[in-house]
């Protein structure tokens, strides 16, 4: 039928109804403009008169819920991704720790922290080593301390790790000094009986630290090397200025206590980077008493399984039972 013989509805009959074929999905569309601007409308009506104190005084109630909520959660998927930051850390020094040894015919840096001047060329002699009478006067610890901070760029690690903010634990509060320390076994103040030098000496690199984070130790007004009483209310807490303390089974507390920078609620820990090359994250079981500015260390641990478990990665004897 063409157009001209179709009936075509009056527009001016009354009780007319003409069927409009729309498509669903753009009756849904109309549907949702009408409801939005009937929205919209309300909305400026609302902004119009204004909120009662009762309306903005839930508001904040559910604001201030919301971020009760929501912070303790943040705060620790934060320390989470910073104990992840530090790992990372120990294992790039770590790396750079390994690569000094390989580039001097298996001889690892000193652990030690030796004292230095600016421009100074000699007389670097001023330093222990366990079992070791007279230690070579040069400079080859992996960083240098000097009078007020200590010298990262002067340590021999430098050159094949220039990156100072892997130099720093997340949560060190003693910038621009590091927490970081490395076992004093290795070419430090620690031996059995004497400090090891090679890394042909390592009998167990999987249970031999290398890096960790080291408690803060105490400095008495006038004390030389950082020396002082943790009895004594006028020392002040310092950070590690020499290898760290290792212990050694079957010694029943800790030579020095290490780092407990890394807190999510009643838990701590550190990072420890090993010999061969793996990183851990270790937990304390008891962290009541570390990093504590008035503890004493022998006394905060006493013969306890984080004492035990540091004995067995210390690259001494292994106590019996212990957790690889």
């Amino acid at each position: 039928m063409s157009c001209e013989m179709m009936e075509w509805p009056d527009p001016l009959q009354k009780n007319q109804t003409t069927v409009i074929d729309v498509p669903p999905s753009h009756l849904i569309l109309m549907l949702t403009l009408y409801d939005l601007c009937r929205l919209s409308g309300r909305l400026m009506r609302h902004v119009m008169r204004g909120y009662t104190l009762v309306e903005l005084l839930i508001a904040i109630a559910i604001v201030v819920l919301l971020l009760a909520i929501l912070l303790p959660a943040l705060n620790v998927a934060r320390e989470h991704a910073r104990r992840v930051k530090c790992m990372s850390n120990v294992r790039q020094l770590t790396a750079a720790w390994l690569m000094y040894a390989n580039d001097n015919r298996g001889h690892f840096c000193s652990s030690e922290m030796q004292y230095v001047i600016p421009d100074q060329t000699s007389g670097f002699a001023d330093y222990a080593l366990a079992g070791v009478v007279a230690p070579p006067n040069c400079f080859w610890s992996w960083i240098a301390d000097g009078a007020e901070h200590q010298d990262i760029a002067r340590g021999v690690l430098w050159p094949y790790l220039k990156n100072l903010e892997v130099y720093y634990c997340p949560n060190d509060t003693f910038l621009p000094d590091t927490v970081y320390a490395i076992n004093g076994l290795l070419a430090g103040r620690v031996g059995l009986p004497t400090t090891l030098f090679m890394l042909s000496q390592i009998r167990r690199p999987e249970r031999t630290f290398v890096f960790i984070e080291a408690g803060p130790t105490y400095s008495s007004p006038g004390s030389m090397n950082n020396c002082g009483d943790a009895g004594d209310p006028t020392a002040m807490l310092v950070p590690p200025d020499a290898s760290f303390a290792t212990p050694f089974y079957p010694a029943a507390t800790f030579g020095q206590l290490p780092g407990a920078y890394h807190s999510i609620g009643a838990t701590n820990g550190t990072p420890v980077a090993f010999a061969d090359g793996h990183v851990v994250f270790w937990e304390f079981t008891n962290s009541s008493g570390y990093g504590n500015a008035r503890s004493s260390f022998a006394g905060a641990a006493g013969y306890s399984a984080d004492v035990v478990q540091l004995e067995a990665w210390s690259g001494g004897p292994i106590p019996p039972n212990s957790n690889p």
